[in-house]
């Protein structure tokens, strides 16, 4: 005989949720989402998404918009266009190795020395690498912002990430973190990463926020240091 959920709070509902084995117990799961669905506050809405269920408060659950159309953005490596936008955005290395290097040299470590030359050649030599690799393969990479979903391309690899399983949104400025990021995450461990290394950056960046705050209060997914 199982647990009696009917006795259960909202919260040790959830903690339930997230801890059966709904393959296993799947009359069990049943259960529980449905007392899930008669405990839970008015402003919460049951939504299934790919992955499952998720909770989320209504200003959260993403509208589907009818007349939209897909938007498109996308770059080819190894062009002089993308080369040389790369070349301009690794400018932040210099002030980033002056930053490491004044760090070393007001230490009191007694390899400073050897750090103070081998610092910036590793830094030279990771970025020698880096550009060439990049700049020797031409592959094509986009974005494209569906109504309900984002598929990124990466070559020949594809991945879609649907807006209901949206789970956090993080932003990095280049300032503190020497590199301009946005990062949504969603379920089940997935990330999707935009950074200024990417010549459509700029654009991108303005046109998700667009695109995010027709459908939804995209400020709830907002990390606490971060904003768009």
């Amino acid at each position: 005989m199982g647990p009696n959920y009917s006795n259960y709070s909202y919260h040790q509902l959830l903690q339930s949720f997230r801890n059966v084995n709904r393959d296993k117990f799947p009359e069990r799961f049943e259960e529980i989402l449905s007392e899930i669905e008669k405990k839970k506050p008015e402003d919460i809405e049951v939504v299934k998404v790919q992955s499952g269920y998720r909770f989320l408060k209504r200003d959260q659950i993403p509208k589907p918009i009818k007349s939209h159309r897909p938007k498109t953005f996308s770059y080819t490596t190894g062009t002089k266009e993308y080369n040389s936008h790369y070349l301009k955005a690794s400018l932040i290395l210099i002030p980033l190795t002056l930053v490491v290097l004044i760090r070393i040299w007001t230490s009191d470590w007694s390899y400073r020395y050897e750090l103070l030359i081998g610092t910036p050649a590793l830094i030279l030599l990771s970025f020698l690498i880096a550009f060439f690799f990049r700049s020797s393969i031409k592959k094509e990479n986009s974005l494209t912002f569906y109504d309900e979903y984002i598929e990124e391309k990466r070559g020949k690899k594809s991945n879609i990430y649907y807006l209901n399983e949206l789970r956090t949104i993080e932003t990095y400025d280049a300032e503190k973190s020497y590199v301009d990021m946005i990062t949504l995450y969603f379920e089940k461990n997935r990330k999707l990463s935009i950074t200024n290394f990417e010549p459509f950056y700029s654009e991108a960046k303005d046109y998700l926020k667009e695109y995010l705050s027709k459908r939804m209060n995209y400020e709830r997914y907002l990390d606490s240091s971060s904003k768009l």
